[in-house]
């Protein structure tokens, strides 16, 4: 980091972990009931995880009204149809012109049925076309007056068949087929409702009860919700509930009884789904969601917004979706994991947390904060005021909490208010218990290394300081009672050995090249101890050292080590639940008596920005992240994600001058014929973001590609045969079985041996026929030659002129795209030049280059590239006017088109137009443009117009590509 002073790259590390790989001290034992156990034992109440989708994401009309889920996908009723999500991109999928999509349901079968205005119907997935809606209504046989729905509100399935209720009529799609059956309803009707094979009506000045054979039969009890809205009526433990407005309501035979009462008064509840193992979760049109469990507990209840939430599914892998308005929702509810951040009074990035006094205490870049439950499920949260800066690091035990911040160190006691200053006038940048010894500690400044002792009630005290004397520590490993590594930002790592009895320091040794570690380049070692072995990771390679020559020697690289984003900002921390390896973009457990690593999967979701994970006495983790703390709190057990394997989405063979037609794989294999082009998409059938893939193709490609997107195209292979192996990678690093496919490949009729054999000797056997008949010939020919000698001699004259003048031309015209080449170009260039500075007009030239255009060809090979700049020289002769306009390949993927009298303005707009053109095509690339405008004057070289202008194209690629920038005046 050129121009950052040592103590800002020191704060940076501090910010993502550079500080502590230490152990803690063992947990002390629990506290007495009371404030604090409360926090050890349950956490604070997070906020859920929770990941907002816009209409600038599934790119729709904001009005939607339902959801349905299915492994690996996503269904949303809009106004714009049914938009689907695949874990990588929305779809939508209309219903007949002008009409919304109101509702989605999927069955158990895994139809997924629709409902529109005056329609409902199924979505049908063609292979080759992707989705498309299936009318119902219109082949129900109903009269036409039956099928006057207006909008379709619900959608359930019985024993009986599929009921489908809409403003006007009940329909029931028999479940043994037969006639579709119609009931008209009443404008009083609210909710329908099903449980246990049986459907429920609420009618609104009636009550709640049965709906059978279209007519409403109240339960007892059923009175009680004749003016108050249901959410559902759910059921476990051989039990039935009411979700209502005004609590929760046990149904029996006999009547209802009032379960749970909603705290502060009735509310607008409006959908509700039940949890495995008894709860549910209910939502409300003020936009709140709850968690009621299975003993009728009211768990968490959590403000999501403004708008009203009008539908709730969950998938396959733990997620809750829910949709307001205008956005989608997915979250986690409920889940171990939760977060606290700046709704709970969180302010700056955190870098530490620890349990203390009844409360969680947090060090952030905005100072030191205290967080307490409020009794009502919430959090306060309170700001100290002899912190306002920098609050780096906390050591907390059961009497003392010890801060590290920018202006020294300050030390707590349970009670008090303000702190006891144990160092002042610098910042303290990290403080950690001494290995093995409970009543020591040690802390570094800016500029010194402290010793610190607990002695009695006074808490802690400085023992001992020692200068770093120029260093700049970055980290600090603890290998063994008084041996410190320190990590010198501007040096080699340095060995000290302190005497803690006798508080002195017995050496100081450096580990730099000469010892076997690699110093140089602005990347420091990272140090890291793991099962009492101190290794680092420099330059790319795996150190360990090796005490009994006192020097460090190369090592193999762990798998897990391997495995990390980051692993040059690696940092190794015990916690009572194992092992943590953390980087910025990593986070790995090996829990305790184990040897194997596991990536923490954050309630299905990536995050990003780890920082040091605390384990408190009552078993809850906290990890600083880059918007707050994540928090894990098991209560129960905890449901395994399913299983994750690449498959194929779309998988299409796709002969030239054929129609495309599904490829069929039978017992892992593929069969194709010679040269036939194979496209392919992949899938993981999960919805977490951020899916890549990566391929080879043995024995023809044997290295694997770079981590790549979705799909994949094959233009056509030999005969033989092949294995694909395709792997997947996801960001929370979850486990992803690879795909392998063989692909066994015939030749065509006209490439079989035998075939090709018969033809050989035919032809030989032509060949001697021919010889003879040709001697035959030979002589009546010689006369014949004679006569036309004279003649040939004349034509001869004709032909070398015509092809003096064919070589002329192809001296100047590229071979693959049929365009000037670069030669052209030059010559055209000094001639308009010339001209342009005659009539003092303005000379415009646009370098074109094609994006990403060796990742295209690794992906494709160099046949399908060739294709595609012979397609793209076609696009770029749009609009174009020859002979005044001159296009030419100037070499490789790069274009170069001459605009003689044309304008700065009206060049941009030419090259904006070529952008769009080729964007449209879909041909598999986009390009970026640089535009250079000049008039040409005395002095000026021409060549400096192409230099203008690809400067300007350098400039676009930076930007991102698939862009237009023109170069200044």
């Amino acid at each position: 980091m050129p121009g950052l002073s040592a103590l800002a790259r020191r704060l940076a590390c501090l910010a993502w972990l550079g500080l502590l790989a230490a152990p803690w001290p063992a947990p002390a034992p629990a506290a007495e009931p009371g404030p604090a156990t409360a926090v050890t034992a349950r956490g604070l109440q997070g906020a859920p995880i929770l990941q907002r989708i816009g209409p600038e994401v599934y790119r729709a009309t904001p009005a939607l009204w339902s959801v349905a889920t299915a492994p690996g996908k996503v269904y949303v009723a809009s106004a714009d149809g049914v938009l689907v999500y695949d874990g990588v991109e929305w779809s939508t999928v209309p219903l007949p012109v002008g009409v919304n999509a109101t509702l989605v349901r999927r069955l158990a079968d895994g139809t997924v049925m629709v409902g529109g205005n005056d329609t409902y119907g199924r979505l049908e997935l063609d292979p080759l076309q992707g989705y498309r809606y299936v009318d119902l209504l219109a082949t129900s046989g109903l009269p036409e007056a039956d099928r006057r729905l207006g909008p379709v509100w619900e959608i359930l399935e019985t024993p009986d068949g599929i009921y489908l209720q809409s403003q006007h009529f009940l329909h029931l799609l028999p479940a043994r087929g037969g006639d579709t059956r119609s009931w008209p309803l009443g404008p009083d009707m609210r909710s329908l409702l099903s449980f246990g094979g049986e459907l429920y009506a609420r009618i609104q000045g009636r009550g709640l009860g049965f709906l059978r054979g279209g007519e409403h039969q109240l339960f007892p009890g059923g009175e009680t919700f004749a003016d108050t809205p249901v959410a559902a009526v759910l059921g476990w433990g051989g039990s039935r509930f009411v979700v209502a407005g005004s609590g929760v309501w046990r149904l029996d035979d006999h009547g209802t009884e009032l379960a749970l009462p909603w705290p502060g008064g009735a509310l607008s509840v409006y959908t509700a789904i039940g949890l495995d193992g008894g709860g549910f979760l209910v939502s409300t049109l003020d936009g709140e969601l709850l968690w009621v469990d299975a003993g009728l507990r009211l768990r968490q209840r959590v403000e999501l917004g403004e708008h009203s939430l009008l539908d709730l599914a969950r998938d396959n892998e733990g997620g809750l979706w829910a949709v307001t308005d205008t956005e989608v929702l997915r979250l986690v509810m409920p889940s171990p994991w939760s977060v606290l951040d700046r709704r709970h009074g969180i302010r700056g990035v955190v870098a530490d947390t620890a349990e203390f006094d009844g409360a969680l205490w947090v060090a952030s870049a905005r100072g030191l904060f205290r967080l307490q439950a409020d009794g009502q499920g919430g959090v306060r949260a309170e700001a100290l005021p002899w912190a306002e800066l920098e609050t780096y690091m906390l050591l907390a035990d059961e009497r003392h909490l010890l801060v590290a911040e920018r202006n020294g160190l300050r030390q707590l006691r349970p009670g008090q208010r303000e702190p006891t200053v144990l160092h002042d006038g610098e910042a303290v940048l990290l403080v950690q218990p001494v290995r093995g010894r409970s009543d020591l500690a040690v802390a570094v400044s800016d500029h010194a290394f402290f010793l610190l002792a607990r002695t009695g009630p006074e808490g802690w005290q400085l023992r001992r300081r020692w200068p770093l004397e120029g260093m700049a520590v970055i980290d600090l490993v603890q290998t063994a009672p008084g041996e410190f590594w320190l990590s010198d930002d501007r040096g080699a790592p340095r060995r000290w050995r302190i005497e803690l009895d006798t508080a002195t320091r017995q050496s100081d040794e450096a580990f730099g090249a000469d010892q076997g570690l690699p110093i140089d380049g602005p990347d420091r070692p990272k140090l890291y101890f793991v099962d009492g072995e101190l290794s680092a990771w420099s330059k790319g390679r795996t150190y360990r050292f090796d005490r009994s020559a006192e020097r460090f020697v190369e090592a193999p690289t762990p798998e897990w080590i391997a495995s990390l984003v980051q692993p040059g900002k690696l940092s190794v921390v015990e916690t009572p639940m194992g092992l943590f390896a953390v980087t910025p973009r990593d986070l790995l457990l090996r829990p305790a008596a184990t040897l194997a690593w596991e990536r923490v999967h954050v309630g299905g979701w990536a995050s990003t920005g780890f920082g040091l994970p605390r384990v408190s006495r009552g078993g809850v983790l906290r990890v600083p992240v880059w918007n707050g703390i994540l928090q894990y709190a098991p209560d129960g057990p905890v449901p395994a994600l399913p299983p994750l394997a690449v498959e194929f989405d779309q998988l299409v063979v796709a002969p030239p001058g054929e129609a495309p037609r599904l490829g069929e794989v039978l017992r892992g294999a593929l069969e194709l014929r010679s040269q036939e082009p194979i496209r392919m998409r992949f899938t993981l059938k999960s919805l977490e973001p951020g899916a890549r893939f990566r391929y080879r193709l043995m024995p023809l490609v044997p290295d694997f590609s770079d981590w790549a997107d979705r799909d994949l195209s094959i233009r056509g292979l030999d005969p033989g045969e092949y294995l694909l192996e395709v792997e997947g990678q996801l960001p929370s690093g979850r486990a992803i079985a690879p795909l392998r496919l063989r692909l066994l490949v015939t030749p065509r009729l006209h490439e079989e041996p035998l075939l090709r054999i018969l033809a050989l000797a035919g032809f030989g056997a032509l060949m001697v026929w021919a010889s003879r008949a040709l001697g035959r010939r030979r002589l009546a020919r010689v006369e014949a030659q004679n006569r036309l000698l004279e003649q040939r001699i004349a034509d001869r004259t004709l032909e070398l002129e015509r092809a003096n003048a064919r070589l002329a031309e192809m001296a100047v015209e590229d071979p693959l795209t049929g365009l000037h080449n670069r030669r052209a170009l030059e010559q055209a260039l000094a001639r308009e030049w010339a001209r342009c500075a005659e009539q003092d007009l303005p000379l415009s030239a646009l370098m074109i280059d094609v994006d990403h255009f060796k990742r295209y060809n690794d992906h494709h090979g160099h046949l399908e590239g060739d294709r595609v700049l012979v397609d793209v020289a076609a696009l770029l002769r749009t609009g174009l006017s020859p002979p005044l306009e001159m296009l030419a390949r100037y070499g490789g993927e790069e274009f170069t088109l001459l605009l003689p009298g044309t304008d700065a303005a009206a060049a941009e707009q030419r090259a904006e137009r070529l952008c769009e053109v080729v964007g449209r095509a879909r041909i598999g690339v986009t390009i970026s443009i640089g535009v250079a405008v000049m008039y040409p004057a005395r002095g000026e070289l021409p060549m400096s117009l192409l230099r203008r202008a690809d400067q300007a194209l350098y400039e676009a690629k930076r930007l991102g590509r698939n862009r237009v920038v023109r170069a200044e005046a």
